[in-house]
């Protein structure tokens, strides 16, 4: 049986069911509550518990004071609730973020510490950081490596703040026929042990996550935007959600799929979740029975209608542009798609 909230000095209640928090289902019973990062770090979504019992389960939360936790202050977008509860989102009990917030958090010049470097196969490595409790970030931005004061090498964050708490998780291709800045930050991770990096940056967030179904592009070690955008959606999506979730990933050969097995494991734990994987350059070696082809075009294919849907889209800038082209074709509004390429690229023209 769903508890109820009903929010204190207002008309207004609405159901929560098992497993569900609080914010996810105030927006999908069409309840108007404050919300930015999702996160349980920046405080947007924080109320006031005047009756009944709420638990954070697993989830670390960053966005409240021990006092204030003891005086009944809650995030709606991270707590679940074990009883009928009473809810002030009124005054005090509203986070006001500074003028310099807009959405966003701060960019921060920070040193972070190399905790480990592995392969995960195709020439990738997963580079994990230690990450300091300040630096704040939301699922799908990314950050700049420092490679001098005029050159940084763009890196996405692979991993949702809620996952692997105090880390940081980047994938970089080593390349050996031309020189590349992501060889670079390998070989200083190896050698010096530490980072200095720039961020957070990226306006690509996961949006309307139990409104509308969500399409995720990625083309190879775009993945790792993609990664943490999924362990976002998944964190907030009702489970019984029939908005589905597709993921479309595109590699040249099998081991270009490097994570292919967790994303796997996401398909038996989530059934609104959708994965095709798609081989540019499968060969005999790959024993690939899969889709064969461009990752935007097996999109294409599948779907005649995009209207409802938000998509996202991250790897090499032409497949970028031919998925946002063939996307508006298909009835999807340019405002629902998702990249961010589009901070500095003309996509008004072909």
């Amino acid at each position: 049986m769903p508890n109820q909230v009903t929010i204190e000095n207002s008309d207004s209640y609405f159901n929560v069911e098992e497993d569900e928090r609080i914010l996810d289902a105030a927006l999908r019973q069409g309840i108007d509550l404050p919300f930015s990062c999702q996160a349980g770090v920046c405080g947007a979504c924080r109320g006031q518990v005047s009756a009944g019992e709420i638990d954070y389960g697993a989830i670390e939360i960053f966005g409240l004071l021990p006092e204030e936790e003891s005086a009944g202050f809650v995030l709606t977008c991270s707590a679940k609730i074990t009883t009928d509860i009473i809810l002030k989102m009124d005054g005090n009990s509203l986070y006001t973020p500074p003028q310099s917030y807009n959405g966003q958090f701060d960019t921060q010049e920070v040193i972070m510490t190399v905790l480990s470097q592995d392969s995960v196969g195709d020439e990738i490595y997963r580079l994990t950081l230690q990450n300091e409790a300040s630096f704040l970030y939301q699922a799908g931005q990314y950050i700049d490596v420092i490679v001098n004061e005029e050159i940084c090498c763009p890196l996405s964050i692979a991993n949702a703040p809620h996952v692997h708490s105090g880390v940081i998780e980047l994938h970089i291709r080593k390349t050996h026929t031309i020189p590349s800045w992501g060889n670079w930050v390998l070989e200083q991770a190896a050698k010096k042990k530490q980072l200095r990096i720039r961020g957070p940056k990226g306006q690509v967030v996961a949006k309307n996550v139990n409104v509308r179904p969500q399409l995720l592009i990625a083309g190879g070690t775009g993945f790792s935007q993609c990664k943490a955008l999924l362990e976002q959606i998944f964190l907030h999506k009702a489970k019984d959600s029939e908005a589905a979730v597709y993921l479309y990933w595109g590699g040249r050969h099998r081991e270009g799929l490097y994570l292919h097995q967790q994303v796997k494991d996401w398909l038996a734990e989530y059934q609104y979740f959708r994965y095709v994987p798609v081989l540019s350059q499968a060969v005999g070696h790959d024993r690939w029975g899969g889709r064969r082809g461009l990752i935007h075009q097996a999109v294409l294919d599948d779907f005649e209608v995009l209207h409802g849907f938000d998509v996202y889209a991250v790897g090499p800038m032409e497949m970028v542009k031919c998925a946002f082209w063939g996307c508006v074709a298909k009835g999807l509004p340019k405002a629902q798609f998702y990249s961010d390429f589009l901070e500095f690229m003309d996509f008004n023209e072909k």
